[in-house]
């Protein structure tokens, strides 16, 4: 019930900030769309792949895949919004250890995501690969099979699997855009790798 209230709190405080601008600067954003109508703008973005329209000033979220959408997405979406203001991707791939000020909680980031995926899915990189083929993931060339989701407009996750030998257990690792922590905060960074991988496990063990 408090993690609830402090998900509400978070949203309000990103709400007040962001329908107190100026958003056309979303105009010119590479996959975001706006759609101006009498007293509101929709904007249109993809959100892993699903497309999102939130009502602006109002901030009423939709998704025609989605009945419920979770204050935890609306608030990924909105701290993105804020922040979009050009894209800012590098091309450079870092793990979340490598975000400026993540170290310290690199090893929660790891509990939250890749440990779960290495106890789940453990050796079975056909079930990861069978995963990131559902989700329409663009498979890549790292690790044994690796492939990358794209989460928002210049937001990507890429998402990798080393086979285990007698000598060394399998392993999982999730590669962000250098340019990473200019859209999200570390927590958000953190949730947001959550996400991806609760949709891969969902896919790899459907």
């Amino acid at each position: 019930m408090e993690k609830q209230k402090n998900y509400q709190r978070t949203f309000n405080l990103a709400a007040a900030e962001f329908t107190g601008r100026d958003i056309s600067y979303l105009d010119s954003y590479p996959g975001i769309e706006l759609e101006r109508r009498d007293g509101e703008t929709l904007i249109k973005l993809p959100f892993f792949q699903r497309p999102y329209t939130i009502s602006y000033p109002q901030l009423v979220y939709s998704c025609p895949e989605e009945k419920v959408i979770s204050l935890v997405s609306k608030i990924i979406i909105l701290h993105y919004l804020l922040n979009a203001r050009q894209p800012l991707h590098t091309g450079e791939l870092i793990n979340y250890g490598k975000v400026p000020g993540a170290s310290f909680y690199f090893p929660v980031f790891k509990r939250k995501t890749t440990d779960i995926l290495a106890g789940k899915l453990g050796n079975d990189g056909a079930a990861f690969a069978a995963a990131g083929k559902a989700l329409k993931a663009t498979p890549c060339d790292l690790g044994d099979v690796g492939f990358t989701l794209n989460a928002l407009p210049d937001i990507d996750l890429t998402m990798i699997f080393w086979e285990g030998d007698e000598d060394f257990p399998p392993a999982y690792d999730i590669l962000f855009d250098a340019a990473i922590d200019r859209y999200l905060s570390l927590e958000d960074i953190v949730v947001l790798a959550q996400m991806a991988t609760k949709r891969v496990l969902a896919r790899a063990t459907a």
